[in-house]
């Protein structure tokens, strides 16, 4: 028998009928009734501590407890975590699922707009508003509008990191060029060309977080400021020569001084976000 009374004290709703119900730390009573009203079989707790009441109360009843301690900055889900939190869904015999943390509105609305966005495709705009239906806070929300991608894709984006790297180097050096320069750490200069950075830009918007982006560009200008020192003893030909390749090479310089003022300006802003908000 529903209790909408019970389940109101509990800030208790249904995120898919069946499959994922969402709520406050449930006490004895609150777990008797989802027990019998929505026969739970898994629960996500979100709190570092699981009182003693709900491991005994799982135990006895043969519900699957899951812990996914979160708290504020110092405990992120892990991208491998909610791959694992995804796969729960995968098998019936998981369902349906109770997702808490203490007040079920904070946490709880995290790892619900991850569902919504990993599981049901939903458009990220739409996560965010439901959680502010749930009266998420605005740290929660930020949290989701950053770095859901990042938590719900970061094993993939990480490979594909190094996998654009790997073909940036073998482009510039070829692979014997590659192995030398490896070889010869002392005479390392990489230098990426304008041209390439253009060429890579399309392919990397798609794939990468902002955050992974901005240093990757931060990375590649640093490059090109290497490579500008290194090669600044041909600025002591007379340009008024007619020298086109080294007019060439100036304005790829004026370049590489707005690639790196971007990129650095970008890494500082995302380190402060990330490391002191």
């Amino acid at each position: 028998m529903f209790d909408s009374n019970l389940e109101r004290k509990f800030n208790f709703g249904a995120v898919k009928e069946t499959e994922l119900y969402r709520s406050a730390q449930p006490d004895e009573e609150f777990l008797a009734y989802l027990k019998k009203t929505y026969r739970i079989k898994t629960i996500i707790a979100l709190r570092f501590d699981v009182p003693e009441f709900e491991e005994r109360f799982c135990k006895e009843n043969n519900i699957n407890l899951v812990r996914l301690p979160i708290k504020s900055w110092r405990r992120w889900p892990e991208p491998d975590e909610v791959q694992d939190l995804f796969k729960l869904f995968q098998y019936s015999w998981n369902l349906p699922v109770l997702v808490h943390c203490l007040k079920g509105k904070d946490r709880t609305s995290a790892v619900v707009a991850l569902y919504r966005i990993g599981c049901e495709k939903w458009h990220l705009k739409d996560a965010v508003a439901e959680m502010k239906q749930w009266k998420a806070n605005w740290f929660w929300r930020l949290f989701i509008q950053t770095r859901a991608n990042k938590v719900i894709h970061g094993f993939k984006e990480r490979r594909l990191v190094l996998l654009y790297l790997m073909r940036f180097l073998n482009l510039i050096f070829g692979i014997d060029g590659l192995i030398f320069v490896i070889r010869h750490e002392k005479n390392l200069q990489i230098f990426l060309s304008v041209e390439t950075l253009l060429m890579l830009i399309p392919s990397l918007l798609g794939k990468l977080t902002l955050l992974e982006f901005t240093v990757l560009f931060g990375l590649f200008g640093v490059f090109n400021l290497a490579e500008i020192f290194n090669t600044a003893h041909e600025r002591s030909v007379d340009i008024a020569q007619p020298n086109f390749d080294l007019r060439v090479k100036y304005v790829k310089d004026i370049l590489a001084g707005g690639i790196i003022f971007f990129g650095v300006i970008c890494m500082i802003v995302w380190t402060i976000f990330v490391f002191f908000l």
